[in-house]
């Protein structure tokens, strides 16, 4: 079957982030958004979509491995967003 072999922890992060640069690669440098939920969202993924052309939006927990301190030092109210 398929995806069976789901890794842990770390791993688990590589491993989405390897499944989504592999199955977006036919789409990558065309212009195109992706919009992803927080497990996707890592700057890794951020860095290598904008490096390709790509929009990521979505959304991110402020506790993720090396998500930038500055993104989230200013309290945003219901409605308010912040784009890099």
């Amino acid at each position: 079957m398929v995806g069976r072999n789901v890794l842990r922890g770390q791993a688990d992060k590589q491993q989405a982030f390897d499944v989504t640069m592999r199955l977006l690669q036919p789409l990558l440098d065309q212009g195109y958004r992706l919009y992803v939920d927080n497990y996707y969202c890592c700057p890794d993924l951020w860095n290598q979509m904008q490096g390709r052309n790509t929009m990521l939006v979505g959304t991110c927990r402020k506790n993720r491995v090396g998500m930038p301190a500055d993104l989230f030092q200013n309290r945003q109210r219901p409605g308010d967003f912040d784009f890099r």
